[in-house]
């Protein structure tokens, strides 16, 4: 079982995004909450991923209809290579101090986590 430290107060988990040509690593802010993981649209463009469908999502602070592509992201996390789904969110939608990368139940509900928040300390197996 692997663990990680909260970063102030929130658990974040580091990942690896895979591209076609460039790789990326970052701190991911797990989020229970999200029906499916978001990225932010430069990491798009960086990881050259394809658009595979347009759609609309709410949440990040309002209640209002956000025009989003759903692109098909390959990630590590814990020596684990996952294919997923996610939303990728243009800039002007993207909340200011949201991690670049959001964990949501479509890859969180692959693995058993644990989030101990009196030790605030992350688990993944």
């Amino acid at each position: 079982m692997n663990a990680w430290d909260y970063k102030d107060d929130t658990p974040f988990i580091p990942v690896t995004l895979l591209g076609k040509d460039k790789d990326i690593r970052e701190l991911a802010l797990v989020d229970s909450g999200a029906r499916l993981c978001v990225l932010h649209e430069d990491h798009k463009w960086t990881l050259d991923l394809d658009k595979i469908n347009e759609s609309y999502t709410t949440g990040f602070g309002s209640k209002k209809k956000i025009p989003v592509d759903i692109c098909i992201l390959s990630l590590e996390i814990s020596d684990k290579i996952e294919n997923i789904e996610c939303i990728v969110l243009k800039e002007k939608y993207y909340p200011e101090r949201l991690s670049r990368v959001v964990l949501g139940r479509n890859l969180l509900n692959k693995f058993k986590i644990i989030l101990d928040g009196i030790n605030k300390k992350t688990y993944l197996e």
